[in-house]
């Protein structure tokens, strides 16, 4: 399975972030003609610094983390290409497999925008390690369990999973 970052795994991890702007941006125009828009700046700080700001950012380093990168996860084997340059990897020179991920993705329960980004972390026995984010793809949690048999997986919950 060949899997790279393109438009619309992007755009699926935004699904939230562009969800929550729409319902805010509604909430913000009733609100400016009920009440005194002057109060408008009030509710665009929070909602800057807990809806914005954190999805962007997150965004941008998984972004530069695999800019150009092509990954093709076979059963026991990962090839990253990266240009001309490709790195083959079994599942004999993986140490350890480590998923980054938020507290409440996957839960069901109330989430911020940015609980559906989270990335793979993959340790090779010689020390050197690759990243898989979900730009990528949005299950490569999945998708590593089901072919990267033999190698230890850790789930490593956080708040904010930046690289």
């Amino acid at each position: 399975m060949k899997l790279r970052m393109n438009f619309f795994s992007q755009l699926k991890m935004l699904t939230d972030f562009i969800i929550m702007s729409i319902i805010f941006s509604i909430m913000i125009f009733v609100l400016s003609n009920a009440c005194d828009p002057s109060i408008i700046p009030y509710f665009l700080i929070p909602y800057s610094l807990l809806f914005i700001f954190p999805p962007i950012i997150l965004h941008l380093n998984y972004f530069g983390k695999n800019k150009g990168i092509v990954f093709e996860i076979r059963k026991n084997e990962i090839i990253k290409t990266n240009g001309q340059e490709a790195l083959e990897v079994s599942n004999n020179d993986i140490k350890e497999i480590i998923i980054y991920t938020s507290f409440t993705r996957n839960t069901g329960t109330s989430r911020l925008v940015h609980s559906s980004y989270y990335y793979a972390k993959i340790e090779l026995l010689d020390g050197n390690y690759f990243v898989i984010t979900s730009l990528i793809s949005a299950k490569i949690d999945e998708v590593l369990k089901e072919n990267m048999n033999g190698v230890k997986i850790t789930i490593e919950k956080i708040f904010y999973p930046i690289i």
